[in-house]
């Protein structure tokens, strides 16, 4: 089913989360040139610029990508109008986005109980049995209750 999920902003922020993995390059490093050469496989741009394996990414899979602009280019445009989803939209979602970590707390001690829960959530929201904003609110409800109970 095509355009039946939407990117929601979180309750308290009103800003969309954006999750995206980070490739480098270790100092000590015994390959620093092969190392480069897959970090820009990875996200980096060609000589003229372009965005390949993202653009790759969402022409193949319908999958994201972290850098703005990337939307913009009319294969990917295309590819987005494809599967129900607005260009603009999925620009003003990246000018909006915040790092994930900026809303989701990685690093506390009742982290990995929170997303058990909110996998369960998501499960609800991704088949339709659950609206968006409430599933965002349950979210929300759950890491405020996990918070106050480990403090």
């Amino acid at each position: 089913m095509y355009g039946v999920t939407k990117l929601a902003p979180t309750p308290a922020l009103h800003r969309t989360a954006g999750f995206a993995r980070l490739y480098g390059i270790n100092a000590a490093s015994a390959h620093k040139a092969e190392a480069w050469r897959f970090v820009k496989y990875m996200g980096g741009t060609d000589k003229d610029g372009s965005y390949v394996t993202p653009k790759a990414w969402v022409t193949s899979g319908a999958l994201t990508w972290g850098y703005r602009g990337v939307e913009k280019d009319p294969t990917v445009a295309a590819s987005l109008r494809s599967w129900g989803a607005d260009p603009a939209q999925v620009e003003a979602n990246l000018e909006n986005a915040v790092p994930m970590s900026a809303i989701v707390p990685f690093q506390a001690v009742w982290y990995s109980e929170w997303e058990q829960d909110a996998n369960g959530v998501l499960q609800d929201m991704l088949v339709g049995r659950t609206p968006v904003e409430q599933g965002a609110q349950a979210w929300s409800a759950k890491a405020k209750e996990l918070a106050a109970r480990y403090k």
